[in-house]
């Protein structure tokens, strides 16, 4: 009995060890040297989804007046049509978001979804999941983190989306690992020219 215990216990912990993220080592080099970094990480239960790392050359509270800008998303983040704030206060807010998403340069699809944002108390932290909407589950943060460098600081952005069933996994989070880089580059570019 205690043998079959044993192999069942080692297959589970085969089976989830895919979806466990190992946490990898920032290059330094890279991201002072205004690269985006990015890797394909999924959930605990294997909700597949993107990290990005890059440095921004700013203060942290510009970085969140853009960070939580709403009205200016659709200048920032491109496919995305509209940002309709429906509730906002000091620990968050519910935006509705409706984006133009097109699939292989020939599947154009509207996605309308409602996300709540939580922020932290010393505002430097948003984590967000789905309220309502087309997707079955997103959901994600982004972090401001110190850098050994004055006026520099890491900004770190996850996602983890499971579209509806008739759309594959993998074609999201590839389309997210093509996009990410330039989500980033226009976050930075907009923070730095910008900010709000």
């Amino acid at each position: 009995m205690r043998t079959w215990i044993y192999i069942v216990f080692i297959l589970c912990c085969l089976l989830w060890r895919p979806a466990i993220a190992e946490e990898k080592p920032l290059d330094w080099t890279k991201l002072f040297a205004r690269d985006v970094v990015t890797e394909a990480i999924r959930t605990i239960d294997n909700v597949p989804g993107v990290k990005a790392s890059f440095c921004v050359k700013s203060t942290p509270e510009r970085i969140w007046s853009v960070l939580t800008g709403y009205s200016y998303f659709p200048k920032i983040y491109r496919g995305l049509e509209k940002a309709n704030v429906r509730m906002s206060s000091n620990g968050g807010a519910e935006v509705e978001y409706l984006y133009l998403v097109n699939f292989l340069g020939i599947f154009n699809k509207e996605l309308d979804y409602v996300i709540s944002d939580q922020y932290s108390p010393s505002h430097r932290r948003i984590v967000w999941k789905r309220v309502s909407g087309d997707l079955e589950r997103i959901e994600g943060s982004w972090e401001i983190i110190d850098t050994q460098r004055d006026g520099t600081y890491l900004l770190e952005y996850c996602s983890y989306v499971k579209p509806p069933w008739y759309i594959p996994e993998s074609l999201v989070q590839s389309k997210a690992m093509n996009e990410v880089k330039e989500m980033a580059k226009a976050v930075r570019t907009w923070t730095e020219r910008n900010g709000l």
